[in-house]
């Protein structure tokens, strides 16, 4: 067949015609498949309760989602800022956390991940896990990091606790079997020091009253220490927090001494919590006496705070479920302070940082709160003072009504020596001694 040059002009146009056609149709389906993308995108990044973020290593900026605000309380518009990210990570990471991101992208990596921490718009600072995605181009160079920041705070929290109750109950064990031993070693000292006392003379006495002196130091941290481990439920009341705190602070106060000024603050009417007000009050007595001791200024402050914890409120200390079922105790000083290595201990038994402390105060206080099902957790810096905070559940006005009289039933006392060895004759002979007959279990009438 002879084609013409316009035959053949007319199918060049008609095949032109068609590739255009089909490029503008897989052009429509391109930008289809886009549109799609890019709604599964914003649809899943809605439905995450992850903070995700798209950084763009080209021009240096930033898209969040919207979970910026639910998590953190800053709009989208404010995260788009130029270094927003970089100021709101902590001071103390952030240098760490950028030559981290730094050696992901020097050395080839396609995926980054560290943890620190990133301040919240109500100021407390949220621990969070960050994982990003490293986008490289033809030539390996990164162009982008796509990513999700996880706020793991409560989780460490849990960790944090669950280690810590587990070394106390280790360090409880341990603690007892060495106080039951000294307790026995004492108890062979004492008798004979009232015989040394009572046959010595006066120029024993001096030595003598040092050792008894001793003993009884030694005889109180055996006790302290049983006392910790076998530890009592608390009766739990109907407390009005404006009058127990009002009680609780004319008993403390002349034990404080006149160099320091205690403040006591309730910040709302019928504030009432369900504990022990005998165990709330040692609790307190614990935190006031260490104040106390660590404050070295002449105008020495101690200041209580009670409030009841808002739903909406944030705690910057601790990170609590359901928070608003609790009240809030804040106990405050202006002494000396500690420093971290000391605040990752402090509750822990036999740890102190007075001379001549046993390390048993804030363990029991410890022990007392959580038995509360509450919280305690303590803030400080050196210089700064410390802050101590006391989450003790809430509850409402219980009337009790009990007309029986108590019956006390008088038992003429009575001692039994059960066991046989130096100790329980030590012992016999000081009854002895005095004039008083004993009766060993095992041998009948002495």
């Amino acid at each position: 067949m002879h084609w013409t040059t316009p035959v053949i002009l007319l199918w060049a146009a008609i095949a032109l015609m068609l590739c255009a056609a089909l490029a503008a149709v897989r052009a429509v389906l391109h930008v289809r498949g886009l549109r799609k993308a890019e709604e599964r995108f914003e649809l899943l990044a809605r439905a995450t309760n992850d903070v995700m973020w798209d950084w763009n290593l080209v021009d240096d900026t930033v898209w969040w989602n919207e979970a910026i605000h639910t998590q953190f309380g800053y709009t989208v518009a404010e995260a788009m800022a130029v270094d927003f990210w970089r100021q709101h990570v902590h001071p103390d990471d952030v240098q760490r956390v950028l030559d981290s991101i730094d050696e992901a992208i020097g050395a080839g990596q396609m995926n980054w991940q560290n943890e620190y921490r990133f301040r919240k718009a109500d100021g407390t600072y949220a621990t969070v896990l960050d994982r990003g995605s490293i986008g490289r181009g033809d030539d390996r160079k990164a162009v982008r990091m796509v990513g999700a920041m996880i706020d793991v705070t409560e989780a460490r929290q849990m960790a944090e606790r669950l280690a810590h109750a587990t070394r106390v109950s280790s360090l409880g064990r341990i603690a007892t079997a060495i106080a039951h031993e000294f307790n026995n070693v004492l108890m062979g000292i004492q008798p004979n020091l009232e015989l040394v006392k009572r046959r010595g003379g006066d120029d024993l006495a001096v030595p003598v009253g040092h050792i008894q002196q001793s003993v009884k130091r030694g005889k109180r941290i055996t006790d302290e220490i049983l006392r910790f481990t076998r530890s009592a439920p608390p009766k739990l009341e109907c407390i009005d927090v404006t009058r127990f705190l009002d009680r609780w602070s004319s008993e403390i106060a002349p034990s404080l001494g006149h160099r320091i000024k205690l403040t006591v603050d309730v910040e709302e009417e019928e504030l009432y919590i369900s504990a022990d007000p005998e165990q709330i009050s040692e609790v307190l007595t614990n935190l006031a006496v260490n104040a106390r001791e660590a404050i070295t200024a002449e105008n020495g402050e101690i200041e209580i705070t009670a409030a009841r914890v808002r739903s909406y409120g944030t705690l910057g200390f601790a990170a609590i479920p359901t928070a608003d079922r609790f009240a809030h105790f804040s106990v405050r000083d202006n002494g000396s302070g500690m420093n971290a290595s000391q605040l990752a201990h402090l509750f822990e038994p036999l740890f102190t940082t007075k001379k001549g402390g046993t390390g048993l105060g804030l363990a029991v206080s410890y022990q007392i709160v959580t038995s509360h099902d509450g919280y305690i957790s303590a803030e400080s810096n050196p210089g700064e003072g410390t802050t101590f905070h006391i989450l003790l559940p809430q509850t409402l006005p219980i009337l009790h009504a009990n007309g029986e009289e108590s019956h006390v039933v008088r038992v003429k006392p009575r001692v039994a020596i059960a066991e046989d060895d130096t100790a329980a004759r030590n012992i016999r002979a000081l009854l002895a001694v005095e004039g008083l007959q004993s009766r060993d279990r095992h041998r009948g009438l002495n």
